[in-house]
């Protein structure tokens, strides 16, 4: 038996200061009206420069958890870097559908602000033909039979897995609160 075309994805807490960051994203929501390209509903802001003093943090601990994961995978790093960071905020119902990041290399998002039902991450299998014929054999799913993996996520988690894995983002059924992100791509 051969385990072949994996999608590695790291999920994992850090620990770093989030009221700044939230302070941040909703500083930037005031000046950035957004854009809509995955989201439906919510906001998303514009590209946001990543050498803001605000994000250095957050992007000292990207760059030491991408080289962890690069070097997992086994693919160079000396030239990988973040290239353009956006921002997230989700009220009740907004979603983001299934979508990819071409053009990149590794992407990735980190969670400031999840409160109870926000929407998890869903990320799809790379074979996008998996039908019902498979499903309906299925005895237990795991990783090597699931079509789509879905990601519980908590306030301070981050993500990376291969730009090239399309992904989603359950709707927020908070009624009360919002789930507030910082989006990511990585180029070589």
């Amino acid at each position: 038996m051969y385990n072949i075309f994996q999608s590695v994805v790291l999920h994992q807490n850090i620990k770093i200061d989030n009221n700044k960051l939230l302070k941040y994203v909703y500083k930037i929501k005031k000046q950035d009206k957004g854009r809509i390209l995955s989201n439906e509903g919510g906001w998303q802001s514009l590209e946001i420069d990543e050498n803001q003093k605000e994000l250095e943090e957050l992007k000292n601990n990207i760059e030491k958890k991408l080289l962890e994961y690069l070097d997992n995978i086994k693919l160079k790093h000396s030239k990988n870097y973040v290239y353009n960071i956006w921002l997230n905020i989700n009220g009740y119902k907004d979603s983001n559908v299934l979508h990819n990041h071409p053009w990149s290399i590794v992407s990735g998002v980190y969670y400031i602000k999840t409160p109870s039902k926000c929407g998890d991450l869903v990320l799809h299998h790379p074979c996008r033909e998996i039908g019902p014929e498979w499903h309906r054999l299925i005895i237990e799913y795991n990783p090597a039979n699931s079509a789509t993996w879905t990601l519980p996520v908590a306030e301070g988690d981050l993500v990376l897995f291969p730009s090239w894995l399309y992904h989603s983002v359950n709707s927020n059924l908070n009624k009360e609160d919002v789930r507030v992100s910082i989006a990511f791509n990585i180029c070589g």
